[in-house]
């Protein structure tokens, strides 16, 4: 959910100074740059609606304020609701291009906008996501909500027009109360300041019920942390900003105001083990391994790249509440920001998957020694997962799983 987090000031002028290099003198500034998507390897088979509300705050009604530093061909923040919210800006690196790209094609994700509507709460009423939210989806006239089935939406976004307490409202869907009927429905809570992808992804995440990342350390790497390890898988969106990330002129972050987040940007991708939670893969695309069987030898594929290798190994033991995952990650499509940390780009990481706990079912096994460059091995449970080769021209690497 949203968290406010502390970074070293070094990565964030490292950061900084990478990205405008990397961007500068590519593209004019007053266009939209194009972003190419990762290959479609199948056809979508995950349909997921979205209803964005908008709405105003009692004591803003007229405002429509534009994050400062978005680029500058949306004029209103209405142009920037339709195009990152909506496969209207398909293309542009927006959140339906990031979920098309990180399930391969097999979540198919849109939104239908509607609004600007008045909620009848002020800016500073509250924090509760779930009363904002459900005080703005009550704030849609009667004449518009006859003509709404919401049976056809996976939830509702929230879009509020003053910066708010942006978040997903709960983790998966819940009953939201809309002119007394429930609905069973997502809840994400958005501003004219989160539209960018290393929140909104990250919001959007919960609302399909992803918990939190987290790795296996010590750490704390975010002053909002409620355990230590929290936020601290680098590979995993759902560790929020507390992640490497890239700049993209498209969606950047807002600088100003109460929002504060010039250090925050794109990506990064989601890790195996989430991907897996919420079907995104085919089951061609990830190798089982039971222990206890011979070794296997595995060529996985980078997560950000397209091929027909698969792109992960599941590790599967007695316990099918518990097991572990095998991936490749490079510092490509909506990893880039692995670019600012080397050791952690064309790297074999490991993860404990544990899909029936709903509070921490995603940890990166990096203080277990599950971060693997070409040469090293991670034993765990009576299975070692050494790594034969790495290629980070093809985005290949070999993989030997075994006893």
């Amino acid at each position: 959910m949203k968290r406010t987090h502390s970074l070293h000031i070094w990565f964030l002028t490292f950061i900084a100074v990478f990205s405008a290099f990397a961007l500068s003198g590519c593209h004019p500034t007053n266009e939209l740059q194009h972003w190419t998507n990762y290959a479609t390897n199948q056809p979508a088979t995950n349909s997921i609606q979205w209803l964005v509300v908008k709405c105003t705050f009692l004591d803003a009604r007229q405002a429509r304020p534009k994050p400062a530093h978005v680029n500058v061909n949306f004029t209103t923040l209405d142009a920037l609701i339709n195009t990152y919210l909506t496969s209207a800006g398909k293309g542009t690196g927006n959140l339906i291009d990031y979920y098309t790209d990180v399930s391969y094609g097999t979540i198919g994700m849109d939104s239908h906008v509607i609004g600007w509507y008045d909620s009848p709460l002020a800016k500073a009423q509250t924090n509760d996501r779930k009363v904002i939210v459900e005080a703005c989806a009550n704030a849609i006239p009667d004449s518009v909500l006859s003509t709404i089935d919401f049976s056809k939406y996976y939830g509702i976004i929230a879009v509020m027009n003053q910066g708010t307490n942006s978040s997903a409202a709960n983790q998966g869907k819940y009953n939201i109360q809309i002119k007394g009927t429930a609905h069973w429905l997502a809840g994400v809570l958005m501003d004219y300041q989160t539209l960018y992808t290393a929140s909104a992804a990250h919001e959007i995440g919960h609302g399909l019920g992803l918990a939190d990342s987290s790795d296996d350390s010590a750490k704390k790497c975010s002053v909002s942390s409620t355990y230590l390890g929290h936020y601290c898988d680098s590979y995993d969106v759902m560790s929020n900003l507390s992640t490497p990330q890239f700049y993209w002129s498209n969606y950047p972050p807002e600088g100003d105001g109460d929002d504060k987040r010039q250090d925050a940007g794109a990506g990064p991708g989601m890790a195996l083990p989430n991907l897996l939670q919420i079907g995104a893969l085919a089951t061609s695309q990830v190798v089982t391994y039971h222990v206890g069987s011979p070794s296997k030898k595995v060529i996985l594929r980078a997560l950000s790249r397209d091929g027909d290798y698969p792109v992960g190994i599941k590790i599967m033991g007695s316990n099918p509440a518990e097991m572990f995952t095998v991936e490749f990650r490079q510092a490509n499509g909506w990893d880039k920001g692995l670019a600012a940390f080397p050791q952690l780009s064309n790297t074999v990481i490991v993860h404990l998957y544990r899909p029936t706990n709903s509070a921490r079912s995603s940890i990166l096994m990096r203080a277990g020694g599950g971060l693997l460059h070409q040469g090293d091995t991670f034993s765990f449970i009576g299975v070692k997962v050494h790594v034969d080769q790495i290629n980070p021209i093809t985005g290949l690497a070999d993989v030997t799983v075994g006893p």
